[in-house]
């Protein structure tokens, strides 16, 4: 990570979005992602999720109940898209500069 909080200003903690097909393989893999996810990145994190990846998981029907159960347990981070749902990578994607080099946006609290 000291790549990222070199070139790109990343800092601690790290703001995580999930969502439900991340949830679903923590869950098969009995992984407990604020603990292995902050080990995993050497440092504290703070876990999210957006209303368009609840919103997402719920449709997907019961298959995803369990991850949804654990998406609804961590913070909402406010998407802007509560009135037109997005599906969950394309939100993402909405907060992280599309993938594109150089358009990352860092959202920390404070």
């Amino acid at each position: 990570m000291s790549f990222y909080e070199t070139n790109f200003g990343f800092r601690k903690p790290y703001n995580i979005l999930v969502d439900g097909t991340f949830c679903i393989s923590a869950l098969k893999g009995q992984v407990d992602i604020l603990l292995q996810v902050g080990k995993y990145l050497g440092g504290e994190v703070t876990v999210a999720t957006t209303h368009c990846a609840l919103r997402e998981c719920f449709q997907l029907g019961p298959t995803l109940s369990g991850a949804h159960k654990i998406l609804k347990k961590f913070k909402r981070h406010k998407c802007g898209h509560e009135n037109a749902a997005l599906d969950a990578g394309s939100c993402f994607k909405s907060h992280g500069g599309g993938g594109e080099p150089g358009t990352l946006r860092h959202r920390h609290p404070g």
